[in-house]
């Protein structure tokens, strides 16, 4: 008997309240409108750019789920940097689905979507090119040949595609493009073709035949260092617009490089210099967040700026109009709105060619760069490509220290990637290519040493590099191993160093390389990329340096589940209690209880190491009362004691005695000894 045949009623119920739930999720109204997501996280720099054309999230309060300018994309705890981007658009004495229309203004973003636009019918899981992580570089299979064999050089490792129609018959095709190469993963270049089809109900069909006059394109942005840090600092990310705590981020606008850069400053509403959010433990909701308490939180330089723009139908530099706001509350914002100040207003800021200067004040920012005016005729495109870019010029353990001296170096880190990103639109995305990522298992279950084993495929040794053929293409040199304790963006330590073909490590076609330095317990992380020769020439622009494949993408980072906990394999002597039971630490000292061999987290814990899989903890004081009675199963052998009573109360400073009941059958370890109790003393100093 099925479910639906015993309980129709509740089932007819459940159902119901499912298929509400999911037109909720996807009305399409103007006001609940959802999107799902489409994201860039193949280089350092993750985002989201959703099919009604705005970018991120919705700097509404109500941001859904996903990336907005994550940097690095692959962090825990250093989050997304821009509370929400769109495009906007102008357009004088045109008509919209019929009505003529003397001021036309349609926008997606930052804030809410949409206006006077209509999403095109495009899969949103469609990624225009698939990347081959066998191959090397950017050798991409296109979406639409499975089968292909050919290896493609100038196009972007990642790239997504979202397209929409305004009320007018213009179409807006955007292809958001990263690579996971070491000098070009710290940014997303942006390409936008506007053309004038007539389509305006997004079926492909023109509808309208027109030429539009006097065009402005709008690009908005709420820059955010770290929006996450204000969430765990300040209780919800909702709350964050209503506190002028967060309100700390410098603004600046570079004319020359047409670079609106900004970066997290000193609030003048919090004590002390919190200048890249220092991550205080009186500030803070849960401290055990964070791998260290004072770390930089928001370290980083954020950036947009134009790479390429068509010329204005006036001949005027671009961009036409440059301005920032202050925002001052959830929906508390002086910029041009078309709810607020209508469609004639918005129109008027777009034209007004405003270059407006620099503000030396920490607050939260809102920025607009206007091009135009342009005239686009029945069939003609425009094209402006935007580059959004991030910079840090600090080291991760740099960062974990809390140095705020070395923030400023973050505004350096940030021109020189600005840089590359012209040097990549320039060369029209054919660059020097890194060799191929490596898809390796861990498995920390290994032997009786708590050793961890990595093997992945020999695939990437005959790997080309297609900037060069014959011998010299086959460039991949040698695999290196890299491992951390504390989160995805290490620091890493290289622990092994392994030329292509070592048959010390290849056994057929598979490497196989063993931690031995593993800590038991201890979550894990590893990466393994490959490495190449360098080359003497590339292209006739000089020598190319040895380079490595990338480590922050989805595709490509340290272990793509997470990490892996080193854990050992029970043997007869362990749960026969024949090795000797040992405490770390001992002493445990409150003000000193850092050890990496078992607390990387700092927290208060005290482990048991070398107990049977089946057991009883007892811990007493030195007067005889019992303090605690723990019972283990499990087939880690080491138990984790938090020091708390049975009462759930925390021990007090003094020197405890343990005893160890062994709990496992005596009889299948009769043949290696066994041990029924154990016992020990261990001290605390609180």
């Amino acid at each position: 008997m099925t479910i639906f045949n015993r309980y129709p009623n509740h089932f007819l119920k459940y159902y119901a309240c499912l298929v509400f739930l999911i037109t909720l999720i996807y009305a399409d109204s103007e006001a609940g409108y959802r999107v799902k997501d489409r994201s860039l996280n193949r280089g350092k720099l993750w985002c989201d750019y959703r099919e009604t054309g705005h970018i991120g999230f919705l700097a509404n309060g109500n941001a859904p789920s996903g990336y907005s300018h994550r940097y690095p994309g692959n962090s825990t705890i250093l989050y997304d940097h821009l509370a929400g981007g769109g495009v906007w658009l102008g357009a004088r004495n045109v008509s919209a689905r019929g009505v003529q229309t003397e001021f036309f203004i349609a926008y997606s973003g930052p804030r809410s979507s949409r206006e006077n636009l209509t999403k095109m019918s495009v899969d949103p899981y469609y990624k225009e090119f698939f990347y081959d992580s066998t191959k090397s570089g950017s050798y991409i299979y296109d979406a639409d040949d499975f089968d292909n064999d050919g290896q493609t050089d100038d196009v972007p490792e990642e790239m997504v595609v979202t397209r929409w129609v305004y009320d007018i018959g213009l179409m807006c095709t955007r292809r958001a493009m990263s690579w996971s190469y070491a000098d070009f993963d710290d940014f997303i270049i942006v390409e936008y073709v506007f053309e004038n089809t007539g389509d305006y109900t997004g079926d492909g069909v023109s509808d309208i035949t027109q030429t539009l006059n006097d065009v402005y394109i709008d690009f908005r942005y709420i820059p955010h260092l770290n929006r996450y840090s204000d969430k765990r600092k300040h209780w919800a990310w909702w709350r964050k617009w209503g506190d002028l705590m967060v309100f700390d981020d410098y603004l600046k606008y570079d004319p020359e490089q047409k670079l609106f850069y900004a970066w997290d400053g000193d609030s003048p509403y919090q004590q002390g210099d919190d200048t890249g959010e220092p991550a205080y433990i009186e500030s803070l909701d849960d401290p055990s967040q964070y791998p260290e308490i004072g770390m930089l939180t928001a370290p980083a330089y954020w950036g947009v700026a134009p790479l390429y723009v068509d010329p204005a139908a006036d001949g005027s530099d671009q961009p036409h109009t440059v301005c920032w706001w202050k925002i001052t509350g959830l929906n508390i914002y002086d910029e041009p709105d078309l709810d607020r100040d209508g469609p004639q207003k918005v129109y008027q800021y777009m034209a007004s060619g405003i270059q407006k200067p620099d503000t030396g004040d920490v607050f939260s920012p809102s920025i607009s760069q206007v091009y135009g005016p342009y005239t686009i005729a029945p069939g003609e495109k425009i094209k402006l490509v935007l580059v959004e870019v991030m910079g840090q010029g600090m080291n991760w353990q740099e960062t974990l220290a809390g140095d705020q001296d070395l923030l400023s170096y973050g505004k350096d880190s940030l021109y020189q990637h600005l840089e590359n990103a012209r040097f990549l639109y320039e060369h029209e995305y054919d660059v020097y290519d890194s060799p191929p990522d490596v898809a390796f298992q861990a498995n920390g279950n290994y032997n009786a040493e708590a050793h961890v084993q990595l093997t992945w495929s020999d695939d990437a040794d005959d790997a080309e590099d297609p900037d060069y053929s014959g011998e010299e293409a086959q460039d991949v040199a040698g695999y290196r191993v890299y491992r951390t304790t504390l989160t995805w963006l290490g620091p890493f330590e290289l622990i092994a160093d392994i030329k292509k073909g070592d048959l010390n490590y290849l056994n057929g076609h598979t490497y196989q390389f063993i931690d031995s330095g593993a800590r038991e317990g201890i979550p894990t992380y590893y990466h393994v990329s490959t490495y190449d020769t360098g080359h003497d020439d590339w292209n006739g622009e000089g020598s190319v340096p040895s380079l490595e494949s990338g480590r922050n993408g989805a595709s490509n980072r340290t272990i793509a589940e997470g990490f892996v906990t080193p854990t050992r394999v029970p043997d007869e002597y362990t749960d026969g209690l024949m090795r000797q039971v040992y405490v770390i630490p001992n002493p445990y000292h409150r003000y000193n209880n850092y050890w990496p061999d078992v607390n990387p987290e700092r927290t208060i814990k005290i482990r048991f190491k070398n107990i049977p899989r089946k057991c009883r903890i007892r811990i007493y004081s030195v007067q005889g009362n019992l303090v605690a009675d723990r019972l283990h199963e499990s087939d880690e052998l080491y138990y984790d004691w938090y020091q708390r009573t049975d009462e759930w109360k925390f021990v007090v400073s003094g020197v405890y005695i343990y005893v160890i009941e062994n709990l496992m059958d005596e009889a299948s370890l009769k043949d290696t000894g066994f041990k029924r109790f154990q016992t020990g003393k261990f001290t605390i100093i609180q």
